[in-house]
């Protein structure tokens, strides 16, 4: 079970560097794309950018969905911070022994970070710690 779980440990390590990655590119993107007010205005008015379900002027609807877009953006960015935690704890816990309570971290990070790999690496991580230490407070 500790082989199973470094295994995926590292596999969730290195898919939340890409994911990591990827949010901030993403996030980026949509800062960027959705910077220019007056070229949001220009494709409502053209038809361009369909914007159904919003009410208003050009303007307005422009100003929401650049809103939109920013909050979209801010959430990918803050996505990044528990990513790369449980990146750092995917690898910090290939080595020695660790806690109850850092594979409870771990799992926690995991759900954050939306990374089910690292996810059944620190369960199975923590299942394995568990067993080995009722197997030490046995009477033999």
């Amino acid at each position: 079970m500790k082989k199973a779980s470094h295994i995926l440990l590292i596999v969730g390590s290195i898919m939340a560097i890409f994911a990591a990655l990827t949010f901030v590119i993403v996030g980026i993107v949509f800062i960027a794309v959705f910077s220019d007010l007056n070229a949001i205005v220009q494709g409502i008015q053209s038809g361009q950018i369909k914007v159904e379900g919003i009410p208003g002027t050009p303007e307005e609807q422009a100003k929401a969905l650049q809103l939109l877009a920013y909050t979209i953006a801010i959430v990918f960015l803050i996505l990044v911070i528990p990513t790369i935690v449980c990146c750092v704890l995917g690898f910090t816990s290939l080595g020695k022994e660790k806690t109850r309570g850092f594979c409870i971290a771990g799992i926690v990070l995991s759900v954050l970070s939306v990374n089910q790999v690292s996810l059944a690496g620190f369960i199975l991580k923590l299942i394995a710690k568990i067993k080995s230490e009722r197997a030490e407070t046995l009477p033999e």
